[in-house]
């Protein structure tokens, strides 16, 4: 059941980046692409720095828990092979841990920045406070900012709000 919901949500929040996209005067099959999509959002919301932080913080973080916990899972395996105990771990497997907590730590840094860009592409189209916080909550749950998109993209009485003339609006 949690898939179906899942899968709902993700098609309405590429429906509505969709419509605010046309809104935006820019091509709508770009919502469709995931990573491309971003970019698209972090450009109409002229923060594409933050796209390029955030692109670099979930990799380095995703790299430093993957990396570290096969390798935590294949020093265990070999440890168990060789008769050894699990009570004496090996020191790296303790260097493993850290590392896997650090991901979270940047992953999480990374989180924080989508709330930023998911603020700033909402103000793109809305001016009202209550939807950009609702979109910065979205980053975390999800839901949240599908249901602001789909209020700004088909909603008329919300229109592209072009801010590119000023400077103070770029990060």
């Amino acid at each position: 059941m949690m898939t179906i919901i899942n899968i709902a949500v993700i098609v309405l929040t590429v429906v509505a980046n969709y419509m605010l996209f046309k809104k935006a005067n820019i091509e709508g099959w770009k919502a469709i692409i995931p990573i491309y999509n971003d970019y698209t959002c972090c450009k109409i919301a002229n923060c594409i720095k933050l796209f390029y932080i955030k692109l670099i913080l979930t990799i380095v973080g995703a790299m430093l828990i993957v990396i570290p916990y096969i390798a935590v899972f294949a020093t265990v395996l070999m440890e168990l092979e060789m008769g050894g105990e699990l009570n004496d771990f090996p020191t790296s497997v303790i260097v493993y841990m850290l590392l896997i907590i650090v991901g979270v730590f940047v992953l999480l840094a990374a989180i924080i920045v989508t709330v930023f860009t998911n603020i700033k592409y909402v103000k793109m189209f809305s001016e009202q406070t209550v939807f950009a916080v609702f979109a910065g909550i979205g980053a975390f749950f999800g839901i949240s900012n599908t249901v602001v998109l789909c209020i700004l993209a088909f909603n008329d009485k919300y229109s592209y709000i072009d801010n590119t003339a000023d400077d103070s609006a770029k990060i």
